[in-house]
């Protein structure tokens, strides 16, 4: 069990520095009207998540795309050279 809260606590941490590098929210701490006290907002930028989700779906997308297609003729290859072995073996 402790395991796995480290694991969620390591998965938090990476996604709140990868957010925070990418812009996906911004934290600032600003003085309050009373004297000692701060004020904390955090401003979300949705529309930055969704451009970068949909660019990141599109590279994984692309890069299946481009290992199938690698993929094939080598199959093919290979296909052809075992119907060759087993042709000289018979």
């Amino acid at each position: 069990m402790r395991n796995f809260l480290a694991f969620l606590a390591v998965v938090a941490i990476t996604f709140a520095g990868v957010g925070w590098y990418l812009g996906w929210y911004k934290v600032e701490s600003v003085p309050a009207a009373d004297p000692g006290h701060h004020k904390v907002t955090i401003e979300v930028d949705t529309k930055q998540i969704d451009d970068d989700i949909h660019k990141g779906k599109e590279k994984v997308r692309d890069a299946l795309d481009k290992g199938l297609k690698e993929e094939t003729p080598k199959t093919a290859a290979n296909s052809k050279d075992e119907t060759s072995k087993q042709a000289t073996k018979n």
